[in-house]
C-alpha cells in the first residue's frame, strides 16, 4: 500500500533513485490510485443520491396512499350523495304526483259544489215559482 513520506524531501530523494521504468510504473500507481479514489467518491455521492432518491421515493409512496385514500373517502360521499339524490328526485316525482292528483280532485270537488248550487237554485226558483208566483199570476189573470 502507498505510504505517504513524511517530507517532500525524501519523496523527491526516493524518486531521484528510481530507474526510468520504476518512475513511470510508480507514476502509474499513482495514477490509478487517483481514479480509484475519484471513482470511489463518485459511487459513494452515488450511493448517498439513491439513498435520498429511495426516500424522497418512500415518501411520495406514502403522499400517493394517502391522496388514494382521500379520493377513495370524496368518491364514496360523492356517490352517498348521488343516491340521496336520486332518492329525493324520486321521492319530489312522488309529491309531483299527488298534488296533480289533489288538484285534480279539488276542481272536480267545485264542479261538482257548483252543480250542486245550481240545481239547489233551479229548485228553489221551481219551488218559488209554484208556491207564490205562479199563484199570483193567476190570481191577476184570472184564470
Amino acid at each position: 500500500m502507498f505510504k505517504p513520506q513524511s517530507s517532500r524531501q525524501e519523496y523527491e530523494n526516493q524518486y531521484a533513485t528510481l530507474t526510468p521504468e520504476e518512475a513511470e510504473r510508480l507514476d502509474n500507481q499513482q495514477t490509478q490510485r487517483k481514479k480509484l479514489l475519484g471513482a470511489h467518491e463518485a459511487l459513494t455521492d452515488g450511493v448517498t443520491a439513491l439513498r435520498e432518491a429511495n426516500t424522497m421515493g418512500d415518501e411520495t409512496a406514502q403522499i400517493t396512499h394517502e391522496i388514494m385514500y382521500e379520493v377513495d373517502r370524496q368518491g364514496k360521499i360523492i356517490s352517498g350523495a348521488r343516491d340521496k339524490n336520486k332518492s329525493v328526485q324520486d321521492r319530489l316525482k312522488d309529491g309531483r304526483k299527488l298534488a296533480r292528483a289533489m288538484l285534480r280532485r279539488e276542481y272536480l270537488s267545485k264542479i261538482i259544489l257548483l252543480v250542486l248550487f245550481l240545481l239547489l237554485v233551479s229548485t228553489l226558483g221551481i219551488v218559488l215559482w209554484w208556491k207564490f208566483i205562479q199563484p199570483q199570476i193567476k190570481k191577476i189573470t184570472g184564470k
